[in-house]
């Protein structure tokens, strides 16, 4: 699964069920970059220490089961774009 962050600047996606290791990366170097997850059903959202945080992007393998994710980048047309790859 994969896109480019629409006008909001945000992506949420529920519903998810990782149960072996998965891997969520953002390319953007928008100041107000994350991305968050959650365990609770969306109910509560926390920042991973990420695996890999460059001036381009960040990555995060997630190891454990998660139900959410959210990612948020830079607003509008900035091309910014993220992965999540089981």
């Amino acid at each position: 699964m994969n896109g480019t962050l629409d006008a909001s600047g945000v992506f949420e996606q529920s519903g998810v069920s990782v149960r072996s290791t998965a891997t969520i990366s953002l390319k953007s170097s928008a100041a107000n970059r994350a991305i968050e997850i959650s365990t609770t059903g969306g109910e509560f959202f926390f920042t991973p220490e990420y695996d890999c945080d460059t001036p381009d992007g960040l990555a995060v393998v997630i190891c454990a089961p998660i139900t959410d994710f959210r990612i948020t980048g830079a607003a509008g047309a900035a091309g910014d774009y993220w992965e999540y790859l089981l």
